[in-house]
């Protein structure tokens, strides 16, 4: 397959990363990594509610690194955006649009045509009886809001670029995790939401968005100790330490602020348990072998040893990733900051 250079976005609340790079022979290669802040009440939930905002600072920040690049990806996440594992009649390959269109209006509480339908085929089912004989399709459903949809290409329009790709940022991350053969759950602590996605032999089989995230440890320190929000973050990140053996914890007001955070993590991280229990439940065998981190939230010090007892399931930092090679200028320790719109850049 061909292939050249885009331009990945990935469009959060707080902050919009920004990734060049190629996929070939089965690997990332990224050039440059740009990331800034998201201005302020001009994204919510996804939604572009002040595309002109957006647009300056884009467009600012490309003319500042001198990118050329036309093609663009852009990755999101909202609650708006629809996944659910479906069980469908297997059908022909020119069929198939149609029958899981069919299965969709039946089964979710839509209007179809307010929506952009895309799946993922995760099994075949035989039928094994005379009862069942039809063989079935196990998928995944994404339904896209056609209004989101319009959002991200008028904004590409701005910017004088080829809009190529609309990417989810579960779909996104879990292209890079494609030829693990374990269950694993990908984390993402973001600003605003948590974003849990289980993958098992390298497919999707299950998504959940947790609305507490980071945001939620910056506000308690900032109400605790009477600060604003940005005092609150700049405080959380120079000295919260959640290790046990870190003999800095034992001054008191260090040992307070700990206290603080955890009271409220331990919140997250129970959810966190809640939603990988649910997944547990849903069929006899179902287990998660390994967690895997990442994301603003997930760079608390010690915070994967501090999940990892809670869960009793190993808890990883994702740190790098052995089918991403890093342009040289790059800093690997920022990696876990950009996988989503890394992840967007693989088609297959």
């Amino acid at each position: 397959m061909f292939s050249k250079k885009v331009l990945s976005i990935d469009m959060g609340s707080k902050n919009t990363k920004i990734v060049i790079g190629e996929y070939k022979k089965n690997k990332l290669y990224i050039d440059n990594t740009i990331m800034i802040p998201t201005p302020s009440n001009s994204l919510e939930d996804g939604n572009i509610i002040n595309k002109d905002k957006i647009v300056e600072a884009l467009d600012n920040i490309l003319g500042m690194n001198e990118i050329n690049i036309k093609d663009v990806y852009f990755t999101t996440n909202s609650k708006e955006i629809i996944n659910r594992e479906m069980i469908v009649p297997k059908a022909e390959e020119d069929e198939l649009d149609t029958v899981v269109e069919f299965e969709v209006q039946q089964y979710l509480p839509i209007i179809l045509d307010n929506y952009v339908i895309q799946y993922q085929v995760l099994e075949e089912i035989k039928g094994e009886s005379e009862e069942a004989s039809i063989d079935k399709l196990r998928i995944m459903v994404v339904a896209y809001p056609k209004s989101m949809v319009e959002q991200y290409l008028s904004l590409a329009d701005e910017l004088e670029l080829n809009p190529k790709v609309l990417d989810v940022n579960f779909n996104a991350i879990s292209k890079l995790f494609k030829n693990n053969i374990e269950t694993i759950a990908l984390v993402d602590i973001g600003a605003e939401s948590i974003n849990i996605n289980i993958v098992s032999n390298g497919k999707i089989e299950f998504t959940r968005i947790i609305q507490k995230a980071g945001d939620l440890l910056d506000k308690t320190i900032a109400f605790r100790y009477d600060l604003d929000i940005e005092e609150g973050e700049k405080r959380k990140k120079q000295y919260v330490d959640l290790r046990e053996d870190n003999e800095d914890n034992k001054e008191q007001v260090l040992e307070e602020l700990n206290t603080v955070v955890k009271e409220k993590l331990n919140e997250i991280i129970e959810d966190v348990g809640k939603v990988v229990q649910f997944y547990k439940n849903k069929n006899v065998g179902n287990k998660i072998d390994k967690i895997y981190i990442y994301g603003g939230g997930s760079r608390l010090k010690g915070i994967e040893e501090y999940s990892e007892a809670i869960l009793n399931i190993p808890v990883v930092k994702i740190n790098s990733m052995t089918n991403v090679v890093l342009g040289k200028n790059f800093n690997e320790e920022d990696l876990d900051y950009y996988l989503n719109s890394i992840g967007a850049i693989i088609r297959f």
